[in-house]
């Protein structure tokens, strides 16, 4: 039987090999054997995250999928700082280390909205003054 992570956890080859990011998405046109996660609001297949141990996510866009940015989805690793819980809102503030020259080191604040221990939502806002006032950082 594969090993099997849960979201939280990192991949094989960061926790025993010492990589340092936590998964890649990687677009591909071929159905993938273990597929079984569709976003439907994303139009998108998902699989790999779980089971690879070099943290591959192979992602297959049905045909009038509109967000091409998941086609650039980079290799990256969430550095955060400050962690705030209030309630069932978690907020982090940090960075991104990444892959990407452009979208490396550029800083940000996470919020999640945790509904019967799962993520229900998730936003990433610039780290802005405006933005640090409206999460009373």
């Amino acid at each position: 039987m594969k090993d099997i992570r849960s979201d939280h956890e990192f991949a094989k080859c960061t926790e025993k090999w010492g990589w340092k990011y936590n998964h890649m998405g990687v677009p591909t046109e071929e159905k993938m054997p273990d597929e079984m996660i569709y976003v439907s609001h994303l139009k998108v297949y998902v699989s790999g995250f779980p089971t690879s141990p070099f943290g591959i996510e192979w992602m297959r866009f049905d045909a009038d999928c509109n967000i091409h940015a998941f086609n650039l989805h980079p290799g990256y690793r969430n550095i955060f700082e400050n962690i705030i819980v209030r309630g069932s809102t978690v907020i982090m503030q940090g960075y991104s280390i990444c892959s990407n020259e452009i979208l490396n080191n550029i800083h940000a604040i996470w919020v999640a909205e945790i509904i019967k221990n799962k993520v229900g939502s998730w936003h990433i806002y610039s780290d802005t003054k405006a933005n640090r006032e409206l999460f009373d950082l």
